[in-house]
This record gives C-alpha cells, structure tokens and sequence, in this order.
C-alpha cells in the first residue's frame, strides 16, 4: 500500500453521496490527525518537515474549504499543507477563544516507559505574535502529552496525559494517567496586551508559565491494576470523557468530571464506567486448526523415493 493520508467524512446528509474525501497529498504521509483548527475551517496533522528546517515532525493545516462544494473551485486554496511555525511539535489544538496554540514538543527518543531524558514530550504553549513559546510542563522532567481543552460553564481547562505520580518535580514517572490544569489565557501566555513576550533569563530559549497561573495538575484517573490510560477523547456534546486502558475503552461522565475539576483540594479521581462494545469479525477462522487427515480422501500425489528407507 501507499503512504497514510487525511481523510474527512462529512455527515451532512446532503453530502453523504461524497464519501471519505481525501485532503492531503504528501511525500511522507500523515502520521497523526491532531484536531481541527480555524472552527472547523482548517484540520491539524502531523507530518514530516520537509521545507528548508531541519527534518523532523511538525504540525500541519490543511484548509478544507471548497473540498465539499461549500465553495467554488477558485476560492479553493491551500491544497498543499501550511506548516505551523512551531518547531518539533508533534500534537496539539487551537483553543478557539484566544487563538493560542498548545502543542507537544520533542518526538520521544525511546518507547521506554517511565522515560525521564532531554526528549521527554512535554507541553508548550504559543500565540501569534509572541516572541517565543511558553513551557507548560517544563517542571516536570516526566512526559506529559495529548493536550486537549475541556470547557466548562464556570472555566476551561487543559486536559493532559502524563505519568507523574505527584506534583513534584522530581517526583519518580509511574504510571500514565489522566490530569487537568486550568487552560492558560492569552494574558497568562504573553503578559499586558502591549507585551508579547515574558522576561526570561538569557540562558533559557523559552519562557516557563508559572504554576501559580494554572495551578497544581488534578488527577482525573487512578491507576488501575497498573494499567495506564494510552489514550482518550473528550465528547463536546455530552462532556463526558472516554479513555483507553489496554483493549478497554472507559467513559467518566460529564458530571464527574466537572465536580472533579470544580471542587477544591484534590478529590477522589472519576469514576470508570466501562463501555459494553463487542467487535464482531472472522478473526477465528484465522486460527490454526487441527485437521484429521485420511489417506483416501486427502492425499491426491504420492511420489516414492527410489533410495533407501529413512
């Protein structure tokens, strides 16, 4: 087969006839479909640099406008990809209430668990216009991966996957685990509106938020015989929350997860409510089967060997 691409299935019924549209053509595929962007307008991939920055991962837009004859053929624009100017970012979204984009950096070196290391995935955070990005997680030396926002009617947050097993620093990486910080506004991300880039020391390329901004990461998850949360999405008309723990897909629900994020202190994580899916398939006619054999009816050649007997 080829190379992996984007696709975009719309569920307009008006355009049911169209299919999955493919909306990206590139040398070296997609590696990951990060969200959307621009309301909707735009899709966020990850693919592989290949203009004049040095080779690496980097996060894509791909502007959809026109692809389902919402417009006509010459106001269809960006057929190609445009990059974000971000460096080594591999995952993100556009909060769409101040544009900034949260993003993860570094393409982690090893697919050891537990890694601490100068390519740990950490989260940074950018709006247009800065002078640099803004290091979320920087005090952490952990990963900490899978940005994605969560809005509330009383805040927004900024949900994350990480394996820190408290907030300290230094605390020693255990398990993957699901947490919340509050979503960092532009204010927070680039000072007084005539200021768009923080004091920082001359040492450091980027500036660190403060966790006074944010607050402490609150666990959403626990862990579970062991088992760490590899993924999850966040349903935007229910609220609810579905993880993945190994082959199980999970679901907290909208209520837990708002009295989780609203209380104070550190309240007891959500609770999981597994999912009853069942896959069907033929998967077992895959499996190896013993067959008696009989002389008469299965073998159809027989061939004697004019040496001696083995």
């Amino acid at each position: 087969g080829g190379v992996r691409e984007a696709y975009v299935l719309p569920l307009d019924p008006a355009l049911a006839g169209l299919g999955a549209v493919q909306v990206t053509y590139s040398d070296d595929g997609i590696f990951h479909v990060a969200g959307w962007a621009d309301d909707g307008a735009s899709l966020l991939v990850m693919s592989r640099s290949a203009g004049a920055s040095l080779p690496d991962f980097r996060l894509f837009k791909v502007n959809l406008a026109g692809r389902f004859g919402d417009a006509p053929a010459a106001d269809v624009m960006g057929l190609g990809m445009t990059p974000v100017p971000l460096s080594q970012a591999k995952d993100g979204f556009v909060d769409t209430e101040s544009g900034c984009v949260f993003f993860v950096r570094m393409t982690q070196s090893s697919s050891t668990a537990r890694y601490r290391g100068g390519t740990a995935e950490n989260l940074w955070a950018y709006c247009d216009g800065a002078a640099v990005a803004v290091a979320l997680t920087g005090d952490y030396h952990g990963t900490s991966s899978t940005p994605k926002p969560y809005y509330t009617p009383k805040g927004n947050y900024l949900l994350f996957l990480s394996d820190r097993s408290s907030v300290d620093k230094d605390a020693t990486p255990a398990v993957m685990n699901l947490y919340a910080v509050r979503l960092p506004t532009r204010e927070d991300l680039c000072g007084p509106a005539h200021d768009l880039s923080f004091e920082h020391d001359k040492d450091l390329t980027g500036s660190a938020l403060p966790a006074s901004a944010v607050g402490a990461p609150l666990a959403l998850t626990s862990s579970c015989d062991g088992m760490a949360v590899s993924d999850y999405a966040v349903d935007p008309v229910t609220g609810a929350v579905v993880i993945r723990r190994g082959a199980d897909l999970l679901t907290l629900d909208r209520t837990a997860v708002r009295a989780a994020l609203d209380s104070a202190g550190a309240p007891p994580p959500a609770t999981e409510t597994l999912l009853p899916l069942t896959v069907h398939g033929d998967h077992h006619l895959l499996h190896e089967r013993h067959l008696d054999v009989h002389a008469t009816k299965h073998i159809t050649h027989i061939d004697v060997s004019p040496g001696p007997r083995a």
